[in-house]
Parts: C-alpha cells; structure tokens; sequence
C-alpha cells in the first residue's frame, strides 16, 4: 500500500509539474510568434506575418499585442470590417483606454458601421469628451452620415481644445469649402491656402486644393496647386495620375512625356500599372490598355489585378474566344493568379461563353463562380461584387420606360441574388452599412419576383427571411400574406398574421393580412373590427383596399364592397395574379 501511495504521489507532482512545463511552453511559444511576427511586417511579409498572428490568436484570443497587430493588418489591407472582431477585443481588455474606444469608433466607421461608431463614441468617458481627438472622429462619424452642421462644430471644438492641432484645421477647412453658400466655401479655400505654408500639411492642404478646382473647372488653379504638390516628398502615385488627368483636360503639350513617365514607374508595381491601365482604357481606349498590360513583365503582369485589367480589356474589345482562352484553368495547379477573386475568372468566362452562344458552358461557369466565393468570412462580400459585375453587364432587370415592367433579365443575376441573400452572416445584421446592402438586395429580388409573378419563389424568399431573422416582422407579414393567398397552410400563416398584427396593430398592411386570415376563418365582425381601427388614408393602398372590400363582402353589404375591390382590382398590375383573382371573383359575386 505504501509503495502505491508513494507511486501516486510522485505521479502528481509529475502531473503539476508537466502542466505548468505546458504553459510556459505556450508562453514561449507564443513570444517566439510574435517575434516572427514583428519581424515579418518589418520585411512586409503580410501574410506570413498574419499566419503568426492567427496562430497566437487561436491559442489565447485575449492577446493584447497580438490583437493591436492583427487589427492594423485587416486595417490596411483594406479589411476594417475583419478588424473590428480585435477592436472589439481590445476595449473588452482595456475598457478604460480612450484609444481603443476611438479606434474601434474610426474602424467601425471604415467598415460603414455606423450604429458601432456611434455606439462607441457614446461609450467614451466624460473627460474622454473634453478631448480633441474625441471630436475629431466624432466629427468625421457626422460627416459619414453628412450632418456637416454637427461636424463642423466637432472640428470648431477641436481647434479650441487645441489651437495647435493643425489636422483638426486642415479637416475644418476641407468641410468649409463644401458648403453652398460661396463666400463659406471661398473663407474655406483661403484658410486652406494659408495652411498649405505648414509643412505637416502641406502635401494634404495641396491635394485637396487641387480636388476642389478640378470639381470646379478650375482647371489652370488645379495644374498649378497639382505642379505644387508633386515637388512634396509624400506625393503619391495617385497625385502624380491625377496630374495627368489635369494634362489630359487641358491637352498639354507635356502629356505625351509625363505619360511615358508614369508607365515607366508603374511598370514595377501591379497596382499602380491597374490605375494606369484604367485611365487608358477610358482616355486611350481598350486596345492602348491591353497593350499596356501585355508589355508589363511576367511577374508583374500575371499578378492582380493585372488579370482584371487583360479581361476588361477583352471584354471592351468583345474578343470572346481570346477572353475564354485567357481565363481557362491554370495547367500548373499551384498557379493561381486569381487568387481569392478567381470567382471573378469565372464570371468573365461565364460572359464569353454567352456571348458566344455556348449557354451550356456559361451556365457551368457561373456555378462554379458562385461556389468559388466561398472563402471563409467574405463570401457574401464577394457575392455582393458578383451581383454588381451581373448589373454593370446589363444582366440585371431591363425596365421598359413606359410601363415600368421588367422586359428581360439574365437568370445568372437572379442566381447570384439569390445565393448573396441565403448566405448573409448572421454577426452582420446589426452593422447598418452592410444589412443596407442586405436590404437593397432583398428589395431587387422581391421586385423581379412580384413583376414576374412568380408568387411560389417569392413564398420562399419570405420563408427563408423570417427563418434566418425572426425578429423581421415585415417577412412574417409578407411570409403570412403570400401563404394566404397560395392557401400554403404549412407555413401556418393564420398564425403569423395575429403574432404580427399583436406586436403593431397600427400598421394598415399587418392589419389587412389579419383581417384576410380571419375572412378565410369566416370570422367576419372579427375582421371589420380589426380594420375599423386603421386611418383611412390607408384604404388607397390596393391590397388594403381589396382586403377591405372582402371584409364588406363577407358581412353582405355587396355594393359598399365592390366599391373598394375595385380600387384593388384596377391596380392589377401591383397585384399578384392569386390575390387579384381572388377580388376579382368577389366583385363578380362567386
């Protein structure tokens, strides 16, 4: 007994000891990341660096300095919505640190999430308030939701906290000069000029100076604050391309060399040779942009978003079969130019096939271009691009001018609209910039499907609304109202119509769907009780009217009745076919 006791003992101690070896081997571990991590953004290895970073992340989310890098990364990699999970992170670990609440509000903000920016500002100390950092990102947070009178006075507050600040000045002065009245916007531009002689913001000063002439035609002012702006040191590629548009307005003689300038500096860098190429394409033409593109060398050319400016190019220039050729599978399987866009390679593929007539091949391609944006957390933002791709090829709906109906539309954009709407993330819903986009897709589907009198479709579309957002009232309504009509009784519409006439009895057309639920129930005085309570005006509304028109017919005051049906009956067109019939029958007595 005594030696199992002893051999317990020493097993335990072996035990403690090995799990605290364990700890301080992640801790060294994790040390030794973020060392190779900081030494990789050093060399601007980004995705190594990241690869370090994720690691740490996965094995302790609550790292401070593995979630500030890692938020800068998204950040400038142009990905404020991903940053904002480790923004959020660092003010749960630092609730108190004004900097991690102001920058979660100016992250939160890139990623048009403004009830988040907002959100966040308001959660800032008091004396975090008193701050001129404070009212500058509440300044810009206003300017996003352009409440230019409630920014102004932000930046005013700033530049009183402190007078010295001269980027709280340089954004007041840029506001200034986009005000209406002239002798505002002129006070703006001379406060501008006069800032322009501080060097911190020179470079800023002159190329917002340059932006405002061209806007407003002054093109001789433009040239010369642009001619200013290039001796800087910080001028940027984008400076340089904007002074050869100015070149181009005024047909300068220095056109021609300063271009072959810029083709030699952007020869080396893939993106600046895209924002090159598009400017020839649009000033030059789709023959000039290809020719550039293909005398880029291999290692730039074949890097994106070169690919993209080769297929626009083809595609301007209608060159079908060399636009399938270009985007056909890579031989080599580890080449893949595309990257994580090589959805896009098969949406251009899907084009030229069509274009070509090849409708079998084209409808294989965009399959597969739709399952090709499944990459982690941004399919829907790819499928988002996808649906806007769709539209700038014209395949979204065509509307005649006279009617307003829908006269033709691509099923490749109804499939894409489709597969954007049923893969939405749920974390997103709350971020109001990107269930705007949610809701402008939702509402382009709902359309095509009602023109279209595709009423089963559309039962879907409500259904799967109201499954993925129970909190939607208005899918319930819409969900109950279709189920109704189509006596889909499986989707239990008598149901949903009372939960949603309950929750907002002052809403006519959650009314009306009740009120109809309680006609098909026979439940007639209950039905005029319930529309009795509803303004009037909203009677105009053709599936209130007709609803209302059945509730009258059901009580037997036929002529009163016929006088609301018809209301309904003469707006067909706004009318599902099985709800217009069903007035139409009640008017003729059946």
């Amino acid at each position: 007994m005594r030696k199992i006791i002893i051999l317990l003992v020493c097993l335990g101690v072996l035990g403690g000891g090995g799990f605290a070896a364990y700890k301080g081997y992640k801790s060294y571990k994790q040390k030794r990341l973020l060392n190779l991590a900081r030494q990789r953004l050093e060399a601007r290895d980004v995705n190594y660096a990241a690869l370090c970073l994720r690691s740490i992340l996965a094995a302790n989310p609550r790292h401070l300095e593995a979630n500030q890098l890692m938020a800068l990364l998204r950040e400038v990699g142009g990905r404020p919505d991903l940053a904002l999970e480790n923004r959020q992170r660092l003010v749960e670990l630092q609730p108190d640190s004004l900097t991690n609440r102001l920058a979660l509000a100016k992250t939160a903000l890139a990623a048009r999430d403004y009830k988040l920016a907002t959100n966040s500002l308001n959660a800032v100390s008091e004396s975090g308030k008193k701050t001129a950092l404070f009212h500058m990102v509440a300044a810009d947070i206003n300017t996003a939701l352009r409440q230019f009178s409630n920014a102004e006075a932000h930046y005013l507050e700033a530049v009183r906290i402190e007078p010295t600040n001269v980027y709280a000045q340089l954004n007041l002065r840029i506001l200034q000069m986009t005000k209406t009245d002239p002798k505002a916007a002129e006070a703006g531009r001379e406060a501008l000029r006069q800032l322009a002689s501080n060097p911190a913001v020179r470079g800023d000063s002159l190329r917002q100076l340059t932006r405002d002439a061209i806007a407003h035609t002054n093109i001789n002012d433009a040239w010369n604050y642009s001619a200013q702006l290039l001796k800087e040191t910080n001028a940027a590629f984008g400076d340089r391309m904007m002074h050869l548009g100015i070149l181009q307005v005024m047909t300068n003689a220095q056109l021609p060399s300063y271009l072959a300038t810029l083709k030699t500096e952007a020869s080396t860098n893939s993106n600046q040779a895209m924002e090159l190429g598009k400017w020839l394409m649009i000033y030059r033409g789709s023959e000039a942009s290809l020719e550039w593109a293909n005398s880029l060398a291999p290692q730039v050319r074949t890097n994106m978003p070169i690919p993209v400016l080769v297929a626009d190019s083809l595609t301007a220039l209608k060159k079908w079969d060399v636009l399938a050729n270009f985007l056909a599978a890579p031989t080599n399987a580890t080449a893949r130019p595309w990257g994580n866009d090589d959805y896009l390679r098969l949406a251009f593929r899907t084009r030229a096939f069509k274009e070509l007539g090849n409708s079998t091949s084209a409808k294989t391609e965009w399959a597969a271009a739709i399952k090709a944006t499944d990459v982690g957390d941004k399919r829907f933002g790819y499928l988002v691009r996808l649906v806007e791709v769709a539209g700038q090829w014209q395949w979204g709906p065509i509307v005649d001018r006279d009617t307003k109906k829908i006269i033709k539309i691509e099923p490749e954009y109804e499939d894409v609209l489709w597969a954007a709407i049923n893969n939405f993330p749920d974390e997103k819903r709350d971020e109001q910039g990107m269930s705007q986009v949610f809701s402008r897709l939702v509402a382009q589907l709902e359309l095509i499907l009602s023109q279209t009198q595709r009423s089963k479709l559309l039962l879907k579309l409500y259904s799967q609304l109201s499954k993925s957002n129970p909190d939607n009232d208005a899918a319930k309504n819409n969900l109950a109202s279709v189920a109704l009509v189509l006596n889909a009784m499986e989707f239990k519409p008598h149901q949903l119509a009372q939960e949603v006439y309950e929750f907002n009895k002052t809403n006519a057309f959650y009314a009306a769907t009740y009120a109809y639920s309680l006609v098909m129930q026979k439940k007639y005085p209950q039905a005029m009780e319930v529309m009795s309570k509803i303004k009037p005006e909203s009677l105009s509304q053709p599936s209130v009217s007709g609803c209302y028109g059945l509730v009258l017919a059901g009580l037997g005051k036929t002529a009163e009745a016929n006088k609301y049906l018809n209301v309904a009956i003469a707006a067909k067109d706004k009318l599902l076919v099985e709800e217009y019939e069903i007035y139409r029958q009640a008017a003729s007595g059946k």
